[in-house]
């Protein structure tokens, strides 16, 4: 078991609006799969990493496959005919035991031009509360 909780605090997301990937409306997903895809990477904002595909799911004409089975660790985008398109890199929560667990949700956030911080707080004594 860890010494420490971790906490992950997200300063600034690099979004038009400000806010996290996953309040982002799905078109903006939509053209920027699109984009990758089709037209070129180019056209995408400049925080929209490079390496997308590690991101994307790339099996959407598979019927037997999981939204779960997805890229990464995120929240799952969806096309409008509800199949899944990409995961883009979420906070779920803010603390965490594991610090290699933090670590890799940071360097996700960070690798899409997230503004984060990690810090810890050293556990003390453990007391029954109950």
């Amino acid at each position: 078991m860890s010494l420490y909780v971790y906490r992950i605090t997200v300063d600034k997301y690099p979004t038009d609006d400000g806010k996290p990937f996953d309040r982002q409306h799905p078109q903006l997903w939509m053209d920027i799969v699109h984009n990758h895809l089709e037209v070129g990477a180019d056209d995408n904002p400049e925080w929209v990493p490079d390496h997308l595909e590690e991101w994307m799911y790339l099996w959407n004409d598979d019927p037997y496959a999981s939204a779960d089975e997805g890229p990464r660790i995120g929240k799952t985008v969806y096309d409008n005919d509800n199949r899944p398109m990409l995961k883009v890199p979420i906070l779920r929560r803010r603390h965490w035991m594991s610090r290699l667990t933090a670590e890799g949700i940071v360097q996700g956030l960070r690798d899409w031009g997230c503004e984060v911080r990690l810090e810890r707080c050293l556990l003390e004594n453990w007391e029954e509360v109950r």
